[in-house]
């Protein structure tokens, strides 16, 4: 029931004809994207898919292993373990 009402919600009340709600929307944006690159640069998409991910797995190790995420102090005033984390990521869980 939680799961229709978070669908239902936002595509009927709000005044857009689609919105794609979760997780899935990002990421079929961007692999579209990816493809429709690879498709006009004329390269394979699955080994051009492969190196987009090896890059970005390469990228988010680089800052995991550096603590980066401390840095987010100097872009803003907000932690990230913080009472608006909480307040933000809580509703999301459930």
């Amino acid at each position: 029931m939680g799961s229709l009402t978070y669908w239902l919600c936002p595509n009927v009340l709000l005044p857009q004809p689609l919105i794609i709600v979760g997780v899935t929307g990002p990421v079929s944006i961007f692999s579209i994207t990816a493809y429709e690159i690879s498709k006009s640069l004329d390269v394979k998409f699955l080994p051009w898919m492969a190196w987009i991910s090896f890059w970005s797995m390469l990228m988010h190790l680089a800052l995991a292993i550096t603590n980066s995420c401390s840095l987010i102090r100097l872009v803003t005033r907000f932690r990230c373990k913080g009472p608006l984390r909480k307040a933000v990521v809580s509703p999301i869980r459930r």
